[in-house]
């Protein structure tokens, strides 16, 4: 196997092993619940939008 074949071997097996999201039931539950009933922006997230779009150009 060559270097580069190796390293993109060891870099799939990097990935695979933290792709997986483990939570325990309480955190299953926040998670699925906040995207089933999204809250509103907040001001806060209002701003980060707001400071994006200003920042970057499309």
């Amino acid at each position: 196997m060559s270097p580069i074949e190796l390293a993109a071997s060891r870099a799939r097996q990097s990935i695979a092993a933290h792709a997986a999201l483990v939570l325990y039931d309480r955190d299953r539950a926040v998670f699925f619940d906040t995207l089933i009933n999204p809250r509103g922006q907040n001001d806060r997230l209002k701003a980060a939008f707001a400071e994006h779009a200003r920042r970057v150009e499309r």
